[in-house]
C-alpha cells in the first residue's frame, strides 16, 4: 500500500529485481527525508554502498552523493547503513535516504553558531535525535563536538530558574551528553572538573525532578569512570541537597539519589563520606521517606538500599580483620577500662591483679589479647564492648555483673556474638549485582552495628538465664541466640531498631524450641520425600508390620476382661493359647486373672469366620450401638459367635487387630496406623543418622563397569 501511494519513479528494468536467481541481489524500498518520491529497486550486495547511494541520487537528480547516507527505519535499528553493518540487510527492507552523519554533525555546529532561538532548537533537536547512533557520534567527535556540547550545557545551566522551554532544552542536552559518553567512544578524562562543579552547583539550586534525575545519573557515571572527579563532586555537591532529594516525592529522583550516594561510597573515602551522611541524618531520611513511604519497595530501589547497606557496613571490615599490636595498643587500654568500670577501681589498683580480673570477666586467657586473634571479629569485638560500656554505663555494669553470677562469660560471649553479627549482616561480602536483601532497621539509627550489639548481648544474657546454662552449654546457647536474631531480622514488620528490640525481647527460649521442632519436622518431611529414602522405607515397612503383629498376638496371649453386650453385669475373660491355635473364654467373677484351664469355652482359630463390628453386635437395648463393641463369628460349637465390649479405645484396637491377624488379615485400626508411623519414622531416623546434613541424591551413583582383567590384584599375600 505504501509503495502504491508513494512510488511514481521506478528504476530501469535492467536494474529491477523482478525475479532473479542471483544470490547477491536483494529488493529494497527507498524513501527520502528530503521530500523526493519513493523507489523500489534491486541492489547487488557485492557492489560498494557508495554506488547504491550514487545511483539513488542520480534517479532523484541530487548532487553531491557523498553528502548523503542510508539509514534503517525499524524501531530497533536506528543507525546508519555502512559497509560494516550492510550484512544485516534483508530483501524487502525499507531504508531512508538522509544527510550523511558528517553533514549532520556540521549542521549541528552551524546552527549553534547562529545566535537565534530557532537555530539553537534545530541544533539541539538534531543532537537528541542522533546521539545514540555510534556512526553519527564518530562524525560528531571528529569535529570536536564533545567540547561544543559541554559548552552548550554550561551556557544553558547558568539560569537557576529555567522556564519550561529551557528545561526541555537542558534535558535534551544532558541526555545527548549521557548517550555519547555511554558509547565509550570518548574518555571521561577529557571532562574538566569545572564542568562537573557547574553541574553540582546547578543541582544544588535545581527543583525540577526531570533535570535532577539527569544530573545525578551523569554525576554517578562520572564517579565510576574518572577517579579525579570524586573530589570536585565531594566539595561542590552539598549533603543538604542530597538530604532534600531523598525526601523528594518523585520515585525517580529518590532512586537516582540512592545510586549517586552508593557511587560516592564505592569510589571515594567511604568512612569519611559515611560520617558526613550520618552527621546530616541522610540514612534516617532514607528510612523515613524511601522505605517508610511505600507499602512495598520496588526491586530496583531495594537493590540500591542493599548496596548502601553493604558499603556502609564494609567500613567495619578493617577493625574486624585487625589484631593487637602490643599492650600499648589503644584497644588494650579499652580492656582495662572495662575491668575498672565494673569493679570501680582506679587503673593503678586494677593493674596489680589485672590478669585475674580478665579471667573473671570471661576471657579464656590471662592475656586477653590472645582471645582476639581470630579474625573476624578481631578488634571489632572490643569496639562493641566499649560502646556498650560507654553508651549505657549503668545497664552495662548491672547486666554484666549479674550474668557473671550465672557463670556467663562476658568476654567470650561478646567475641562470639560480634562474629555472629558480622556473618548475619554479611559484612565484608562483595556487592552482589542482583541482591535486594537489605534490613530497614539499618537505616533507622546512626551507629547501627554497635547499637545492634547492645540489644543482642542483653538478649544473650536473657537466654542464658532462661536456659539455666553453664559454661559447658556455651555452644548451645549461641546457636539458640543466633536462631532468635535471624528470626526477628527476617521479620518484615521490623522496620526500626526499636521494633527489633521489642520483638526480640518477647521471644523466649520455649518459643525457639517450638520453632526448632517445626523446622525439624519440615526438614524430616523433605528428607522422607527423597527417592532413596522412600525405597528404604518400603524395605523397612514389612519388618515393622511383623513387629506390630507380634505385639498384638502377645497381648491376646496375656488375656483381657470384657463386658457382655447382652448382659452388662457379666464379665468375660478371653485368652489366646501360646501356640495361637485356640481362643479360650468364659465368665469370671472378681478382678483376679483366671488360668487358661479355668475358662470353660474355647474357639479353634481355624474355625473363625469373620470379625463383627458395629451393627452386627446385638445389645440388650435395641438400636444401641457401642463404638468399642466387637465379635467373632465361628463355625462349630453351640454359640456360633462371641460378642464382647471393650472398656477403652486401646483395648478395642489391640483386640480387633489381633483377631484380624488370626484371620490372616492386616491390622488396620487407628492404633495400628499410629504405631506403624511412629515406629517407622523412628527406625528411619536411626538409619539416617549416619548421613545427617548430607544431601541425598535422587538417583544412586552409576556403578562403573568391571575392568577388562584383574591383573592388578595381588595373588600372593607375601608380595605385600
Amino acid at each position: 500500500k505504501n509503495f502504491q501511494n508513494k512510488t511514481t519513479a521506478i528504476l530501469p528494468l535492467e536494474l529491477m529485481a523482478s525475479q532473479t536467481d542471483d544470490f547477491n541481489k536483494i529488493k529494497l524500498f527507498i524513501e527520502s527525508e528530503l521530500g523526493s518520491d519513493s523507489l523500489l529497486l534491486s541492489w547487488d550486495t557485492a557492489l560498494p554502498l557508495r554506488a547504491l547511494i550514487a545511483e539513488i541520487c542520480s534517479q532523484w537528480s541530487m548532487k553531491n552523493p557523498e553528502s548523503f547516507a542510508l539509514k534503517y527505519t525499524s524501531s530497533n535499528q536506528r543507525y546508519f547503513l555502512t559497509d560494516e553493518n550492510r550484512k544485516e540487510l534483508k530483501s524487502g527492507q525499507q531504508l531512508h535516504l538522509s544527510s550523511s552523519p558528517k553533514k549532520l554533525a556540521e549542521e549541528v555546529k552551524h546552527f549553534a553558531v547562529i545566535n537565534t532561538d530557532e537555530a539553537r532548537e534545530k541544533c539541539y533537536n538534531l543532537l537528541k535525535q542522533y546521539s545514540k547512533d555510534p556512526i553519527f557520534i564518530t562524525a560528531f567527535l571528529a569535529i570536536d563536538g564533545i567540547h561544543f556540547l559541554i559548552e552548550s550545557i554550561q551556557k544553558e545551566i547558568i539560569n537557576s530558574n529555567p522556564d519550561e522551554q529551557l528545561i526541555k532544552t537542558i534535558d535534551g542536552l544532558l541526555e545527548s551528553f549521557q548517550d555519547i559518553m555511554e558509547q565509550s567512544m570518548v574518555s571521561w578524562t577529557i571532562i574538566q572538573p569545572e564542568y562537573i562543579i557547574n553541574l553540582c552547583e546547578f543541582l544544588n539550586k535545581q527543583k525540577e525532578p526531570q533535570l535532577q534525575t539527569k544530573v545525578l545519573t551523569l554525576l554517578e557515571n562520572a564517579l565510576f569512570n574518572s577517579e579525579r572527579l570524586y573530589l570536585p563532586i565531594f566539595e561542590s555537591l552539598s549533603v543538604e541537597t542530597l538530604l532534600s532529594l531523598t525526601a523528594d516525592k518523585n520515585p525517580g529522583v529518590q532512586l537516582a539519589t540512592l545510586s549517586f550516594i552508593n557511587a560516592m561510597l564505592a569510589k571515594g573515602n567511604t568512612m569519611e563520606y559515611l560520617k558526613l551522611l550520618k552527621k546530616h541524618r541522610v540514612l534516617q531520611s532514607i528510612c523515613s521517606h524511601v522505605i517508610g513511604r511505600y507499602p512495598q519497595v520496588k526491586p530496583e530501589v531495594a537493590h540500591q538500599l542493599y548496596v548502601c547497606q553493604n558499603l556502609s557496613l564494609g567500613v567495619l571490615e578493617k577493625r574486624a580483620t585487625s589484631r593487637f599490636i602490643d599492650h600499648y595498643d589503644h584497644s588494650y587500654k579499652n580492656l582495662v577500662f572495662l575491668v575498672n568500670s565494673l569493679h570501680l577501681q582506679t587503673p593503678d589498683t586494677a593493674a596489680k591483679n589485672i590478669e585475674d580480673e580478665f579471667i573473671k570477666l570471661g576471657f579464656l586467657n590471662e592475656d586477653p589479647t590472645e582471645d582476639f586473634n581470630e579474625v573476624p571479629p578481631g578488634l571489632l569485638a572490643i569496639d562493641c564492648m566499649m560502646y556498650f560500656a560507654q553508651s549505657q554505663p549503668e545497664n552495662f555494669t548491672r547486666q554484666v555483673l549479674r550474668k557473671l553470677e550465672f557463670q556467663c562469660p562476658f568476654g567470650q560471649t561478646s567475641i562470639f556474638l560480634t562474629k555472629m553479627m558480622y556473618s548475619l549482616l554479611k559484612v565484608g561480602d562483595p556487592v552482589s549485582d542482583i541482591s535486594t536483601d537489605y534490613f530497614p532497621m539499618f537505616f533507622s539509627i546512626e551507629n547501627f552495628f554497635e547499637e545492634f550489639f547492645c540489644i543482642n548481648i542483653q538478649l544473650l544474657f536473657k537466654t542464658w538465664r532462661e536456659m539455666r546454662a553453664t559454661p559447658i552449654d556455651f555452644d548451645k546457647v549461641m546457636s539458640v541466640v543466633q536462631k532468635q536474631i535471624d528470626m526477628v531480622m527476617r521479620d518484615h514488620e521490623v522496620s526500626s531498631l526499636d521494633s527489633y528490640r521489642r520483638k526480640i525481647m518477647q521471644l523466649n527460649y520455649s518459643q525457639i524450641l517450638k520453632q526448632l521442632d517445626i523446622e525439624k519436622e519440615h526438614q524430616d518431611a523433605n528428607i522422607f520425600k527423597a527417592k532413596p529414602v522412600i525405597e528404604l522405607r518400603d524395605r523397612i515397612q514389612p519388618q515393622i508390620m511383623d513387629l506390630i503383629k507380634t505385639q498384638r498376638l502377645n497381648q491376646l496371649v496375656k488375656g483381657e476382661s470384657f463386658t457382655d453386650p447382652k448382659r452388662s453385669k457379666k464379665t468375660i475373660f478371653c485368652k489366646l493359647t501360646l501356640n495361637h491355635k485356640f481362643l479360650h473364654y468364659g465368665e469370671v467373677d472378681g478382678s483376679k486373672t483366671p488360668t487358661i484351664e479355668s475358662l470353660e469355652k474355647k474357639i479353634q482359630v481355624s474355625h473363625m469366620k469373620e470379625l463383627l463390628l458395629g451393627k452386627d453386635i446385638v445389645f440388650k437395648q435395641k438400636n444401641k450401638i457401642e463404638s468399642h463393641a466387637f465379635g467373632i463369628a465361628f463355625s462349630g460349637g453351640e454359640d456360633k459367635r462371641l460378642e464382647l465390649l471393650a472398656t477403652d479405645e486401646r483395648k478395642f484396637c489391640v483386640w480387633i487387630d489381633g483377631i484380624r491377624i488370626l484371620l490372616g488379615q492386616p491390622p488396620d485400626s487407628d492404633l495400628a496406623t499410629s504405631d506403624m508411623e511412629t515406629l517407622l519414622n523412628m527406625d528411619m531416623k536411626i538409619h539416617l543418622l549416619a548421613i545427617e546434613n548430607i544431601p541425598i541424591p535422587d538417583y544412586p551413583p552409576v556403578i562403573p563397569p568391571n575392568p577388562p582383567n584383574l591383573d592388578f590384584c595381588i595373588s600372593d599375600p607375601l608380595d605385600l
